[in-house]
């Protein structure tokens, strides 16, 4: 009777062993599934945000560089168009120089003709351009007449070769302010320009920088979750797979170990019927 006694003790210090590491390694495969399930969140949370972070500015670089792209272009064809501006500009303003010395000069040679002329003709040729305009020389006419319809025709002459340099020195006067306007325009466009591109410049500059640390930082929280995940797949075969719950196991165990303190009681009992209605259970 005391082996079998000593036996169920046996069998009891067991269970009731086996009963409290169960229990230690539930609380803690329970402690570390919310340790590693809220590290797993704040990691995840963490990589989201970083690869948010990195599309923004990412993004808002490539926006930069394709501005850059637009801007410089734009500046390649303003300097284009300045320069056939500038390449026109000189053309037209030789041609005034041949016109202007050319009708000038013109404009002296008629002048030195009526000076010769009235040199030639005197007071005569004078009295005689006094009635020009009253009637029209005569052919065949005194000398005098003849001369003075001439003169009449060289002043004619000279007033149109003057007029024409006037004509020519206006419109060169106004190509030369609409090509200083342009010249001007250009001027603060291509200074507004420059400086947004410059500006660009600098911020991808602060973009990449920023790009470069997200990245590191997003390669850290991926290995730290790396590390996580791999210490989870640990905790698998002694916290995971099992199809009857823990509290169905604990629930078995518990009623196991009541069953042998019910069977210890009795054979510790003094009473023989006692003993022997235990010792007769097992047959049922």
């Amino acid at each position: 009777m005391s082996q079998v006694q000593g036996l169920l003790h046996t069998l009891i210090e067991k269970l009731v062993k086996e009963a409290k590491e169960a229990a230690d390694l539930h609380a803690f495969c329970a402690a570390e599934k919310k340790k590693t399930s809220a590290a797993i969140k704040k990691k995840t949370t963490t990589i989201d945000g970083l690869n948010a972070r990195i599309e923004t500015a990412s993004s808002k670089k490539q926006q930069l560089q394709d501005n850059i792209a637009d801007l410089t272009d734009e500046l390649a064809e303003m300097a284009k168009s300045q320069a056939e501006a500038t390449k026109l500009r000189n053309e037209e303003h030789a041609n005034f120089v041949k016109t202007e010395a050319d009708f000038t000069g013109a404009a002296e040679a008629v002048d030195d003709a009526i000076d010769a002329l009235k040199e030639y003709y005197g007071s005569a040729l004078i009295q005689t351009s006094s009635t020009l305009g009253k009637a029209p020389p005569q052919l065949g006419g005194a000398k005098s007449d003849s001369a003075g319809g001439i003169m009449s025709i060289l002043e004619t002459m000279g007033e149109e070769f003057r007029k024409t340099v006037k004509v020519a020195r206006a419109e060169e006067r106004a190509q030369q302010d609409a090509f200083d306007t342009l010249v001007n325009e250009n001027k603060v466009s291509k200074g507004s320009k420059d400086a947004e591109i410059s500006g660009s410049e600098s911020e991808i500059k602060s973009l990449s920088v920023s790009v470069h640390d997200f990245g590191e930082d997003h390669k850290t929280a991926t290995k730290e979750l790396g590390a996580v995940n791999d210490y989870v797949k640990e905790l698998k075969p002694q916290c995971g797979g099992r199809t009857v719950s823990y509290e169905e196991r604990k629930a078995k165990r518990d009623a196991e170990i009541q069953g042998l303190k019910n069977g210890l009681a009795i054979l510790e009992s003094d009473s023989p019927a006692g003993a022997f209605s235990f010792l007769q259970l097992p047959r049922h």
